[in-house]
């Protein structure tokens, strides 16, 4: 399949780690032999800010295989959200960067079976735009992007008659329905996937020696944003009281992050996550709102017992078997959870086993057959309506 893909994350090479996430999904479409080109434009603020982009598309080579994947990176103006009268200044950086995918787009189109959109915007209305008139099958991925409800209320109408989504959650099917009108039959869910082939569990002893970390201490891992829907500053909240208890908080953001138990603070690259995932003893994410959350995947994948949230968006990718699930603003919960997998080692034995176990099932490699046999089913049920 020839598959054009829409986003407005993927990963270059001043923001690396900025939706790695979509990176792997695309690297396994091309590992499993489909014709993948990402356009994925680029503000000039971003570029002025980090730095001049490549000079024309790049093709990524796939890391365990022979394939690649073309990658067009054009660059747009992006305007603030300033409300002027009736008129928001938010519209603006939504047409440019429609022009800028459908200049690109135009190039390719004839070469394409489908054109897949990563989250429903912005990526998502530039596609449905784009399409209005023309009859090739488009698919949007929802997962966790948040559209302000005065927005949404603007963009809702376009989204009816695409060819299908694919929603990362229970909640995030609903939600397509909800607000969108979109049918049950258009849309699939299915959890994001993990690389199982990079994330599985290391030594702990040989996995801190290389990272240079203490051998003796009680390590919680967190990975995300620093802000505080994903917790970080929750996770060093909880862990006041347990002098025993040290931290590796891997990410960044716009919170402070302070405390003499920090053993290491700052970004990884994707390659050698693992060996700090596997350097840790547990995993600690009290976060209020995710679609399917990769950090969480990834930590069961390297075998570490969970604290997370119990809202119904974790529903879908965890059990009682793997962790913890506690209300994630609930300091006292949070430490009581750290505090009984501190004590019991025993109990985070059997925990780290399940949770190898239980991630088998979000296996990256059979999420993107799914996603590409659906698609297929989607794209022939559309040839229908037109023969």
């Amino acid at each position: 399949m020839r598959i054009a893909i829409i986003s407005s994350l993927y990963p270059w090479h001043y923001r690396p780690y900025s939706g790695t996430f979509i990176r792997e999904l695309v690297w396994e479409f091309a590992r499993q032999g489909h014709d993948c080109t990402v356009i994925s434009p680029v503000s000039i603020w971003d570029i002025y800010r980090f730095g001049a982009l490549e000079v024309g598309p790049i093709i990524e080579r796939v890391p365990q295989s022979e394939a690649t994947v073309r990658v067009v990176r054009p660059k747009i103006i992006t305007a603030s959200a300033r409300q002027i009268g009736s008129w928001n200044s938010i519209d603006l950086s939504d047409l440019l960067f429609f022009l800028a995918v459908k200049t690109e787009l135009d190039k390719i189109i004839d070469r394409v079976d489908c054109i897949y959109a990563h989250f429903f915007y912005p990526a998502g209305l530039a596609v449905v735009r784009y399409v209005k008139n023309k009859q090739i099958p488009i698919f949007i991925a929802h997962g966790d992007d948040c559209i302000d409800p005065w927005y949404l209320k603007k963009i809702k109408k376009p989204f009816k008659n695409v060819s299908g989504v694919v929603a990362v959650s229970t909640d995030n099917a609903r939600f397509c329905n909800a607000e969108f009108g979109i049918s049950e039959s258009q849309v699939t869910m299915l959890p994001n996937g993990v690389d199982l082939s990079l994330f599985y569990p290391r030594n702990r002893v040989e996995a801190r020696r290389r990272l240079g970390l203490p051998v003796d201490i009680f390590l919680v891992a967190f990975v995300g944003h620093f802000i505080s829907r994903k917790g970080p500053d929750r996770v060093l909240a909880a862990m006041e009281g347990l002098p025993t208890v040290k931290a590796l908080m891997i990410g960044e953001g716009p919170l402070l992050l302070c405390r003499e138990g920090i053993q290491f603070q700052g970004v990884v690259e994707h390659n050698e996550l693992p060996w700090y995932l596997s350097a840790a003893d547990i995993f600690v994410l009290p976060t209020t709102g995710e679609g399917s959350c990769n950090a969480l995947l990834e930590a069961m994948a390297c075998g570490l017992p969970i604290v997370t949230s119990d809202a119904s968006f974790n529903d879908d990718i965890l059990n009682s078997s793997v962790g913890f699930r506690v209300n994630p603003l609930d300091i006292t919960q949070i430490r009581q959870a750290v505090t009984k997998l501190l004590l019991d080692s025993n109990l985070r034995s059997i925990m780290s086993k399940q949770c190898v176990h239980w991630s088998k099932r979000f296996n990256i490699v059979a999420r993107a057959k799914r996603i590409i046999n659906w698609m297929s089913e989607r794209i022939q049920a559309t040839t229908n309506q037109y023969t």
